[in-house]
Formats: structure tokens, sequence, C-alpha cells
């Protein structure tokens, strides 16, 4: 099971991705270096503007659910938001962001990645 998370600063004139997608398999999943930087420096370049938010969108793919994952969510959406939201926490908590400044969604309706070896390794 996989999930990508993209960090997506928004100001409230453009709303774009500026950060590469995080592979994020379960909650053990370390939350790289490089994508820190990522949303930090995409945080810097938008210190100018108004109404900065941080959002975290969780993508599945199409992976049938099994264990844990499927008792505890039952379905890739709520898989999906779950992971969305834990990043996001945990960015807010790294970055010292407020609560305002930071949000976690799930794409609508849910974009599911290919489940291919060649999605897996990350390539």
């Amino acid at each position: 099971m996989q999930n990508a998370i993209q960090g997506r600063p928004n100001a409230t004139d453009a709303r774009q991705n500026l950060v590469a997608p995080l592979r994020y398999e379960d909650e053990n999943t370390p939350i790289s270096g490089a994508f820190t930087r990522q949303v930090r420096q995409a945080l810097d370049s938008l210190r100018d503007k108004r109404g900065v938010t941080v959002r975290f969108i969780g993508y599945t793919d199409d992976a049938p659910l099994t264990g844990l994952d499927e008792s505890t969510y039952g379905n890739h959406l709520s898989l999906s938001k779950a992971r969305a939201n834990r990043v996001a926490l945990a960015m807010q908590e790294i970055l010292g962001l407020p609560a305002s400044a930071i949000e976690s969604d799930v794409a609508v309706p849910p974009t599911r990645l290919p489940q291919t070896k060649r999605h897996r390794d990350g390539r």
C-alpha cells in the first residue's frame, strides 16, 4: 500500500503544487529531510503572501486493503485521509506552524495510483 502526499502551499490568489509528492507507506515511514526542505523553501518563497496554508493531499494506489489497514480504515478514502492528516500534523510540528496554516485532504474523487512494481519502488 502506498500513498502519495503532496505538500501544497496555497496563497489565496494562486493554488499550485510547489513540492514533489512524498511516498508515505505507513506511520513508520519517516518524513525525509528533502521533503521537509522542499516545504520550507516553498513557504519561504511565499513569505510575502497573505493567507498561505500548507495542504497535504492524500492519494492511494489500487492495492486491496488487508489486515490492520482494512479493519481500521475500511476503504482507500479513509486510509488516505488518515495518512494525509498524520503527515500534516508531523509537518506542522517540524516547521513550527500554527494549526491555521496547515490542512489535510484527500483527492476527490480519490485518485488511485497504479499498483505496479515501478511505482512501489519509487521509479
